[in-house]
């Protein structure tokens, strides 16, 4: 025996048109001229059905002249029609999110019922559902597919409903043509053309092309008609949008620049039973029709299946209107019928945009009787949640495809939809359960798990990680996916590491390209060291380059770059002389001393947040083929010794020359200190500079001409293998006996305690060639000598 249900409190979220037939300029002259969520709920608590209502907007100072344009329009024309409310916030606060203190103000069970812009649905729904409420939220749900699938989980988990206010399903003449079109066979061929005039963008100005766009506002009416009437028949997999401009953006409504005035979204489907059967549908809507058109220029449909056709005009339904001052209009009185009935009461209660306000308050009120599970109104052909996320998938395919001029693939993943972001790229797009997913860097202590890792192959693949990332990450800003860059992967920050997020690689990026003549080297973003050494010494030219083989050129360069050659020509950021950006926004921009000066600035020392630098040019200078280098061993008691001839031949060092210094243990177990000189010279001046230090007695020596090309590969043993941890560099002013005795002490602890793979190194080049930039020439500030 079913239990009695109890009258549910219900919170309006949203104060405009739609709820309450107010615009802020007045009553609305729209076919929702009294609102229709208002109205409804006004006369379902007289019904009995409807207790407490609450209303929550964002500015309080607008109540007053609701409640006045409420009691005006609804309470003194309807007899016992009770208008009060409680409302949020109070009337001289303004507040985004007085929605939380509303909500919190119920009661689990109750009904959470939100008309506001697009972009806030779902963090209200999402806010309501947590707290165990009911939620009807009008369409779309929400613009994301992702926050859909949300949603559906959510109210699973807290057992309650949650629906979305596609009224037109209850249409009589929408809900027979569906009847009719399960029995004309399979989905052949669907179109929907839904306009209104110019004027609305008066209304719509504030929010047009900025939180939303006409497909999401006008063509989720139709598509969500065409996925419930081809449900468990067909599914679409492939959405192309187009789209026209100009007239929103200019005189006289001035919308913001990315404002359509029409869009159609072309969508492919499927048969799930027949392999052969495939249909397509169009969707196109409109609001720059003639101002003159009504309200509604323009709402039909054509749907062909197998065996037959149905056609529906549902803003012409042969009940016209002439008057003098306005001319023809057309009304639909089955949507809402405004005018009293014989007694002076309301009488719109079989209008289906009533019918699909009760219907949900039914459904609440009976789940919380115990009568019914939210579950159970899915498989009733009803606008759940569940069974309205393939408009979401559409919609949102369609504005991708708009903003990336692309195909977008809409495709099953278990019992969840997903948008398929990898269909134009050349590269590979894996997630973590994917065979070749890669998230390997050189300080395992960096590492963090990506997502989603894009390996790229070119340009136009940094554009569509880019692309894909910030669509994933729309809405992004608060709980989306971040993105980050591996070049090299020797960053040890987890800078270039995105947890959660999409790690775009470009170490497949490596072309080298020289052009002699002018002695620029262009490189991609995956470029390494070894790799750029190889290639230009070809041409007897080499740059400020890296002095580990495996390290990206890219992040070497942009964050400094200390070279063997930085005496000669200064830091790897200082021979950067253009650049390929892609921007944020997918954009791909040059940056020179020219073009995006600003840009070029940042990029050379700023930091890593400026956009995915996709290749680098490079100055080239002459470049011997072979240089001079030394590796001497000594032992601990050598240090002090070796530390004073090592200043002393500071003293005379040439611009051309430098040194390392290493503190490590040795292939036998044994600490060494290891001293590793060069000199961009011939053999006889490199042995005759370093002779001094020679002349110490080191343990083992090594030392002759090396191929330039081999310079980087000395400290390959460690600077090549994974597993390693991260390492910080610091600026010293003193370099003494003292200093250093103490320096290996320390070190020679914390290798017996357990860190046995430590170094130090200390690296000596002359620095007045880096001193003499400017330090406003870049973004790179640490330029003292």
């Amino acid at each position: 025996m079913a239990t009695a249900s109890k009258r549910l409190n219900v919170l309006m979220c949203g104060t405009g048109e739609y709820t309450t037939g107010w615009t802020g300029s007045g009553a609305s002259t729209s076919d929702k001229k009294v609102g229709v969520v208002g109205l409804t709920l006004f006369d379902l608590r007289r019904l009995g059905k409807v207790d407490k209502l609450s209303m929550v907007g964002v500015n309080g100072k607008k109540f007053p002249q609701i409640r006045e344009h409420l009691q005006d329009k609804i309470g003194n024309v309807y007899k016992d029609m009770d208008v009060s409310f409680t409302s949020y916030p109070d009337d001289n606060t303004v507040d985004p999110e007085a929605y939380k203190k509303a909500i919190d103000d119920l009661a689990p069970g109750s009904a959470v019922i939100i008309f506001t812009p697009d972009t806030t649905h779902y963090p209200i729904a999402k806010y309501a559902l947590e707290k165990k409420m009911h939620v009807l939220v009008t369409k779309p749900a929400t613009k994301l597919l992702t926050h859909h699938q949300d949603l559906i989980k959510l109210a699973e988990q807290n057992e309650v409903a949650c629906w979305v206010e596609h009224h037109k399903r209850y249409d009589p003449a929408y809900a027979d043509a569906k009847l009719r079109a399960r029995g004309m066979g399979e989905f052949n061929f669907f179109s929907a053309w839904m306009s209104q005039p110019k004027s609305q963008l008066e209304t719509f100005r504030a929010w047009a092309g900025k939180d939303s766009d006409i497909s999401y506002y006008l063509s989720s009416h139709h598509i969500d008609i065409h996925c419930w009437y081809v449900e468990g028949i067909s599914v679409p997999t492939r959405v192309v949008a187009s789209a026209a401009t100009g007239i929103a953006t200019g005189d006289p409504y001035q919308c913001v620049e990315q404002t359509e005035d029409t869009i159609t979204l072309l969508v492919d489907w499927q048969s799930t039973k027949s392999p052969k059967h495939k249909g397509t549908a169009v969707y196109t809507a409109s609001w720059t029709a003639p101002l003159k058109a009504g309200v509604h220029s323009a709402q039909y449909f054509h749907y062909m299946g197998e065996r037959g056709d149905i056609r529906i005009d549902q803003a012409h339904r042969g009940y016209d209107v002439t008057e003098d001052s306005s001319g023809k209009s057309s009304y639909n009185p089955f949507y809402m019928k405004y005018s009293p009935s014989e007694t002076g009461h309301f009488d719109g209660q079989r209008g289906y945009g009533y019918i699909s306000i009760d219907k949900f308050i039914d459904a609440s009120r009976n789940i919380n009787a115990g009568n019914a599970k939210a579950a159970d109104f899915d498989k009733q052909g009803l606008p759940t949640i569940r069974n309205t996320v393939l408009t979401t998938a559409i919609l949102n395919a369609g504005r991708i495809s708009l903003d990336e001029k692309r195909a977008v693939f809409i495709e099953r993943e278990g019992n969840d939809w997903k948008l398929e972001i990898k269909s134009s790229f050349k590269g590979t797009f894996l997630s973590a359960d994917e065979e070749g997913y890669d998230i390997s860097k050189w300080a395992e202590n960096s590492i963090r798990p990506a997502k989603y890792v894009a390996t790229a192959l070119c340009v136009e693949d940094i554009v569509q990680s880019v692309k894909a990332s910030a669509q994933m990450i729309t809405f992004a800003r608060a709980n989306g996916l971040p993105l980050a860059i591996r070049g090299g992967g020797h960053k040890t920050s987890d800078s270039s590491a995105s947890d959660g997020g999409v790690l775009i690689d470009l170490r497949r990026m490596n072309e080298v390209r020289v052009d002699q003549d002018a002695r620029v080297a262009y490189v991609q973003g995956g470029t390494t060291v070894r790799q750029l050494d190889e290639e230009t010494i070809k041409y007897g030219l080499a740059t400020a380059n890296g002095n580990c083989s495996p390290v990206g050129v890219i992040g070497f360069a942009i964050g400094g770059g200390i070279s063997i050659l930085t005496g000669e020509h200064g830091l790897g950021v200082d021979n950067i002389v253009s650049a390929t950006v892609v921007l944020s926004n997918g954009n791909v921009v040059q940056a020179n001393e020219n073009e995006n000066p600003d840009l070029f600035w940042g990029i050379r020392g700023g930091g890593s947040n400026f956009g995915v630098v996709a290749e680098l040019g490079l100055r080239l200078y002459p470049q011997r083929k072979d240089v001079y280098m030394c590796q001497y061993v000594f032992q601990r008691e050598q240090l002090p010794a070796l530390v004073n001839a090592a200043n002393e031949w500071r003293k005379t060092q040439k611009p051309y020359q430098g040194f390392y210094l290493l503190i490590l243990l040795g292939p036998d177990g044994n600490p060494y200190v290891v001293f590793e000189g060069f000199s961009n010279s011939d053999q006889e001046e490199g042995e005759q500079s370093f002779k001094p230090i020679l002349d110490l007695g080191p343990v083992q020596v090594k030392h002759g001409p090396t191929p330039y090309e081999d310079t980087c590969k000395g400290s390959d043993e460690f600077s090549g293998t994974p597993g390693n941890k991260v390492f910080v560099g610091a600026d010293i002013d003193v370099f003494d006996v003292a200093t250093l005795e103490k320096v290996y002490d320390t070190w020679l602890e914390v290798t017996k305690s357990g860190a046995p793979g430590s170094i130090i190194i200390y690296e000596f080049h002359s620095f007045e060639k880096v001193a003499n930039v400017p330090v406003e020439a870049t973004a790179f500030a640490q330029r003292h000598p």
